[in-house]
């Protein structure tokens, strides 16, 4: 499939006041465009933050009944998190952020959070599902790790080659970390407290009032 997309030359505009064209909507913390393509439908694109700290962004690109296939992504410190080519079904990412939104996991370790990148995957990464992972998950270093760190699933298939995990210190400050299954090095991002889920809220709310009528089940 060949398509094109109506899109301004750079992302920095995040910090310009809001006006409105044919293709392009944006203000300080989200913006829309158009693919200019039969196959989406009519879908808009949208991305939300500021990609120098954390933001969101979804592209529409084919349409199959009820269902939105396309781009997803994370930004993270000016980084790209996720495969941009695949083609994601973007309402289950919608879901799985809904959800995120709605029952935010217990990710607060305050010592953890501090620790080098090494040692947090480690505790949280290596016993999931390293060589020597740990079955029962009551008995991992960390109780229940996957469970409250691991956010790989919130980018769907987007996310297959990515394992990404957020922590919180005492004061609710949240830590980002990052790394493909083929690369030893970790990134990582220090984010304000709840700024993801804030992030990912208002993400819901514009992929939802601008695209979905009503999700697949």
């Amino acid at each position: 499939m060949v398509w094109h997309e109506c899109r301004w030359p750079s992302i920095s505009i995040f910090n310009q006041p809001r006006r409105n064209s044919s293709s392009l909507q944006r203000n300080r913390y989200s913006t829309h465009y158009q693919v200019c393509d039969a196959t989406t439908g009519g879908k808009i694109a949208v991305m939300v933050g500021l990609p120098e700290r954390f933001a969101i962004e979804a592209e529409p690109r084919e349409i199959e009944g009820e269902w939105i296939w396309g781009g997803f992504r994370f930004w993270l410190g000016d980084r790209q998190v996720g495969e941009w080519k695949d083609a994601a079904a973007l309402q289950l990412c919608y879901g799985w952020l809904k959800r995120f939104c709605e029952h935010p996991p217990d990710c607060v370790e305050p010592r953890a959070a501090h620790s080098t990148s090494e040692q947090v995957f480690r505790l949280i990464v290596e016993p999931v599902m390293g060589p020597d992972a740990v079955a029962d998950p009551a008995k991992q270093p960390l109780p229940f790790a996957y469970e409250r760190f691991h956010i790989s699933h919130l980018g769907m298939s987007s996310f297959d080659s990515y394992i990404i995990v957020l922590l919180k210190d005492a004061v609710g400050n949240e830590r980002c970390l990052w790394r493909r299954h083929n690369d030893t090095t970790i990134y990582d991002q220090w984010l304000n407290p709840d700024e993801m889920e804030r992030v990912a809220c208002e993400f819901c709310k514009e992929f939802a009032r601008i695209n979905i009528s009503e999700s697949p089940t």
